[in-house]
Parts: structure tokens; C-alpha cells; sequence
């Protein structure tokens, strides 16, 4: 039966990898000295911003992202014009 689940991780369980890397971040961050040395970095701009953003989603989870469209154009309306435009 399609859509059945029949057998692996229960739905909302992370894989062992995620679960090790939130475990691993959770550590870090929580460490007193790492956080000071973090900010020094970050002051610096030693440490990239997708690097601490990488390691506070694996932390905490990555926040639900909403998009709003205020175009009221189909995607099909919106690629013919894009087309036209390129030709």
C-alpha cells in the first residue's frame, strides 16, 4: 500500500548521524570557554557565518521557513514570462 510505512526509524526520529551531530553541538555549546572563543571568532571574523549558523541548527533545529507570495501569477504564468523575456 503506497504512503504505508512499513518498517525503519518511527516518523519524527532523527538518523543516528543527526542525532550524534546535535549531541556533538549541544556539547560545544554549552562549554563556557568554547562560547568565549566563539565570540572572539566571530568578532574577528574568523569563523564564517554559515559555520555558526550550520552548528546552531544542528543545536537547536532549523526554524521553519514561510514564504509569502504577493504575486498572485501561477508558476506556470511566471516561467512563460521569464521565457519571454529571454527570447
Amino acid at each position: 500500500m503506497k504512503g504505508h510505512k512499513t518498517g525503519g526509524r518511527t516518523k519524527g526520529t532523527p538518523n543516528k548521524a543527526t542525532a550524534e551531530l546535535k549531541d556533538f553541538a549541544g556539547r560545544l555549546l554549552r562549554r563556557k570557554k568554547f562560547r568565549t572563543a566563539l565570540g572572539k571568532a566571530m568578532d574577528t571574523m574568523a569563523v564564517p557565518a554559515p559555520v555558526l549558523v550550520t552548528l546552531m541548527h544542528y543545536y537547536a533545529g532549523k526554524p521553519t521557513e514561510h514564504i509569502e507570495l504577493s504575486d498572485q501569477r501561477t508558476l506556470e504564468d511566471i516561467v512563460a514570462g521569464k521565457r519571454a523575456e529571454d527570447a
